[in-house]
């Protein structure tokens, strides 16, 4: 896949304000993306996974991953302003310098911008309450595919936030795009782990998981606890410490790696 994609080429940047948008996101989000020769060598699309890291991760995407992908996003940031008062306090962690009051009065007035900047990514929706719109999701999502676009999802469980640098569990849902992808295209679908390092202002690659079709809730299972152990040794390696895990309370490194 081509990784040196320029930025009016890509997904949403053919306008003047998202190009600008862009021009002041990246002194404080860009990251060094050291792509590995066998994404660069990819033909076809690839499904990225991400961890989120509060705000800072879709924009560090955003600002670093030179190619041409489309993001799926939580049904309800699309249309911000009913959304705006769940974003608060993950915006006042990422920004402990605000106050609540503060941030909630920001966001509120920055709502209609979010949801334009939305809207030209032509970002995917997606609802984890109605189960029943995941086929809209995965339509959509294979149509990007098609047009020769990769996805970028973010997979994590934020309860109460998304882990700062380490990795939290994640739904493992999302991985049944492969077997709507496969079905299309004949072929397995490749997932590719990428774990946002914030203070090492980096993204680092995992390996390629292939997706094969068949028992579709068995392999999204395999696919995703594939995909979330290469991104907790990714964290482990860059020396973040570990968070629990939400579901067995085990803890996902038990040292810090400081060889890198």
């Amino acid at each position: 896949m081509n990784t040196n994609v320029r930025l009016r080429d890509r997904t949403g940047f053919d306008k003047l304000g998202m190009r600008l948008l862009y021009g002041m996101f990246y002194p404080f989000f860009h990251c060094k993306a050291d792509v590995p020769p066998e994404i660069q060598a990819h033909d076809d699309p690839i499904v990225f996974v991400c961890n989120h890291y509060e705000i800072f991760g879709p924009l560090a995407l955003m600002t670093s991953l030179k190619a041409r992908f489309r993001v799926w996003s939580n049904e309800q940031l699309i249309d911000a302003g009913d959304e705006v008062d769940k974003l608060v306090d993950g915006a006042v962690v990422m920004a402990p310098v605000f106050s609540k009051r503060v941030m909630e009065k920001l966001l509120h007035r920055v709502s209609p911008l979010v949801e334009w900047v939305f809207a030209k990514l032509k970002a995917i929706p997606v609802s984890r309450t109605e189960s029943a719109k995941m086929l809209h999701t995965m339509r959509k999502s294979v149509a990007a595919m098609e047009m020769g676009e990769s996805l970028v999802i973010f997979p994590e469980k934020g309860e109460p936030h998304y882990a700062l640098g380490s990795v939290s569990p994640f739904y493992p849902g999302f991985a049944m795009v492969g077997e709507f992808a496969a079905r299309r295209f004949k072929m397995p679908v490749s997932f590719c782990p990428i774990h946002i390092d914030k203070y090492g202002r980096k993204l680092r690659f995992g390996e390629i998981v292939k997706y094969m079709p068949g028992n579709m809730k068995e392999e999204a299972q395999r696919v995703s606890d594939c995909l979330y152990d290469q991104m907790v040794s990714l964290a482990c390696a860059a020396g973040y410490p570990p968070v629990p895990a939400i579901e067995t309370g085990e803890e996902q490194c038990l040292t810090k790696n400081t060889e890198e």
